[in-house]
């Protein structure tokens, strides 16, 4: 059978014109039926996202067709700030399904807190936007059933915090009809759905969902968000799903890391019996209000999220359109991976890949697996990757965000107005904090007193490294000036006459042993001259 990655590459390539107005880019995500790319709307400059997949007739695909106009009627139907909004959608002339998205400009859940945990005030408004999200989708009868860290996109508020996306509602339990018309449940009675590490223990047994099935991810995520730790830390599929379905709580390593104010809202969302959990998105959210002040307004970004004009007619015809025309018997198309409870596990498509047990469209952007791309773009030297650069932001290349993403783990670069000055202000201290500090101590030996001169430069850049978030309260940005200011006040403190009579009797100490160097010379006039005027600017300021 073919690889519907094959036959989507041969149905849609990079620079194409998709139903005359959507100008493809590069590729940014990948499934196991289908892919993501980068495009432009050529009529509005909008930038959006194209989620195809290769309409096959074969009985494989069915049930992935099946989701995939599944999810185009529901998030069809959802108009909220927090949920990817749906453009348009159509099947092309030569047989691709797709719907056009919007495009989100951030980073999913699993990529921003996996190791690395955000502040508490970060996580409880993230988890707060994440059950608004689900509290619309609940009122319209739908269940997402798939919460997991990929299908949530965060993007960087430029006040503080995020911006929450949910995405993906392929797997979504619908309760009621829609517009009138009714979703055929495309798994049997018994048959649970989801992926193994964030399944509900009922939606793992086959039993019946509803609101608190998604709560039980919500827990499992707020875990996740505040820990850097995910709840569920098992390496097989079967271990994954007993740990759910187990009468026992879950074994969380890292509670510790979780406020105790917290934990009671946190172990009432994972609780095992789901009579015993949350039942609506407002209790959820008057739980979380009672944690910390509620969402500002300032979150709402009216540019984003919300189901714009139509976008034109829409094109082709969709096999079983309306119904969808599957039977809901037994069904044979999805595979079966593992037992559970009372009912059998049907995962998602990708779980059927050694140990990995949260993939589904991974990563939105850039999640496909390196090793995959590589091989495709060695067995395709026909494909144009400079016309790839041509139609997105370098930014937007998976290496290149795995770099970013490091790089903010060591130094975490500012980003807003604030932190500018403040890692400008952080520069600035080093150097009058070494000088001050050795000033004080010119009575040590050169070793010793160079060790105690760097020792504020050395303790800042060891908390900076050490930190467990991302947060520029973390950065050495914040760190250095707080630490080089308490070391020039403590220098200053022991005796500022002395601190200033030694800058301007021996300046460029710190040099001495390399001042024979080529270059040396200028680096000489540069202390000397920052020595000299520091201790100028003290004599005049201070009362020595």
């Amino acid at each position: 059978m073919t690889n519907p990655h094959r036959q989507l590459q041969e149905l849609i390539q990079t620079g194409d014109l998709l139903a005359g107005r959507y100008r493809i880019g590069r590729r940014v995500g990948a499934g196991a039926y289908g892919m993501i790319f980068f495009a432009v709307d050529e009529q509005t400059r909008r930038e959006v996202a194209v989620k195809a997949i290769p309409h096959e007739a074969r009985q494989r695909s069915e049930t992935a067709i099946g989701r995939f106009q599944r999810e185009m009627k529901v998030i069809g139907s959802l108009k909220h700030q927090n949920i990817i909004s749906l453009y348009d959608w159509g099947q092309s002339e030569v047989g691709m399904i797709y719907m056009v998205l919007e495009y989100v400009d951030g980073e999913t859940l699993d990529r921003v807190v996996r190791n690395n945990p955000m502040g508490l005030n970060t996580a409880l408004d993230t988890t707060r936007q994440l059950v608004d999200a689900l509290g619309a989708a609940h009122a319209k009868g739908i269940i997402h059933r798939d919460l997991k860290p990929a299908n949530v996109m965060l993007v960087p508020s430029e006040r503080r915090g995020y911006l929450v996306k949910v995405l993906d509602f392929g797997m979504a339990k619908v309760l009621e009809p829609l517009d009138d018309e009714s979703l055929v449940d495309l798994t049997r009675e018994g048959m649970a759905v989801g992926t193994p590490r964030y399944i509900a223990p009922e939606q793992a047994r086959g039993l019946e969902v509803g609101p608190w099935t998604d709560f039980y991810a919500v827990g499992l995520l707020m875990y996740e968000m505040i820990t850097g730790f995910q709840a569920v830390e098992a390496s097989t599929v079967e271990a994954a799903v007993a740990a759910h379905v187990s009468r026992k709580p879950l074994e969380l390593s890292a509670i510790d890391m979780v406020p105790p104010l917290v934990r009671p809202v946190l172990f009432k969302l994972m609780e095992k019996d789901p009579g015993r959990r949350y039942r609506s998105a407002e209790e959820v959210l008057r739980a979380l209000d009672s944690l910390s002040p509620p969402r500002s307004a300032e979150y709402v970004d009216s540019s984003r999220g919300e189901i714009g004009p139509a976008l034109g007619e829409v094109t082709g015809d969709f096999p079983g359109a309306g119904g969808y025309g599957y039977s809901q018997g037994k069904s044979t198309v999805e595979p079966q991976l593992s037992k559970a409870g009372q009912g059998e596990i049907e995962l998602t498509p990708e779980s059927n890949q050694d140990l990995d047990l949260e993939l589904d469209y991974e990563g939105y952007r850039g999640g496909e697996r390196q090793i995959e791309l590589d091989a495709e773009r060695s067995a395709e030297p026909d494909l144009d990757y400079e016309r790839y650069q041509k139609f997105a932001p370098a930014k937007n290349d998976p290496i290149a965000r795995r770099r970013s993403a490091w790089r903010d783990r060591w130094f975490r670069p500012p980003r807003r107005v604030g932190e500018w000055i403040e890692g400008s202000v952080s520069v600035a201290l080093v150097p009058l904090a070494v000088i001050t500090v050795g000033a004080q101590a010119s009575e040590l030996e050169y070793g010793l007193r160079l060790a105690v001169s760097v020792a504020p430069l050395v303790l800042a850049l060891l908390l900076a490294a050490s930190r467990r978030g991302g947060e520029w309260e973390r950065s050495f940005g914040r760190i250095g000036w707080i630490c080089c200011s308490l070391a020039i006040a403590a220098a200053l403190v022991m005796g500022p006459d002395e601190v200033a009579t030694e800058l301007l009797r021996s300046p460029a100490w710190i040099l001495r042993p390399v001042e024979g160097l080529p270059g040396m010379a200028l680096a000489e006039s540069l202390v000397t001259w920052l020595s000299q005027n520091w201790a100028a600017l003290l004599r005049a300021v201070l009362p020595i």
